[in-house]
């Protein structure tokens, strides 16, 4: 605020007083603007981390019909799969083509 205005008192007191009281009404408004700014950084950063989370829980529901398309065809083959089988190959039979699925 470096606003120059005049005002007219009737003494040195009253002046005095007026300029004061101009003073401490710049503080609070920094103040208040600080704070402000201190809110808003805090809300801006909380906004982010909530759409990092929101945009990694996206990022999970694409791969989970894939996953699901994959717990499906383990469970339909299961007797087909040896145990402790680090890969393995099977037909989706959702395709119509039947094409083999590698799993790793």
């Amino acid at each position: 605020m470096d606003e120059t205005y005049i005002v007219k008192t009737e003494t040195i007191s009253e002046a005095m007083d007026e300029y004061y009281a101009d003073i401490e009404l710049q503080n609070q408004l920094k103040q208040n603007t600080n704070q402000l700014q201190q809110s808003l950084k805090i809300i801006l950063k909380r906004t982010r981390n909530k759409l990092a989370k929101q945009q990694k829980a996206l990022e999970d529901t694409t791969n989970a019909d894939k996953y699901k398309l994959y717990g499906e065809l383990l469970t339909a083959y299961q007797n087909n799969v040896p145990k402790g089988a680090k890969n393995v190959e099977l037909v989706n039979y959702y395709s119509e083509t039947g094409e083999l699925l590698k799993y790793r």
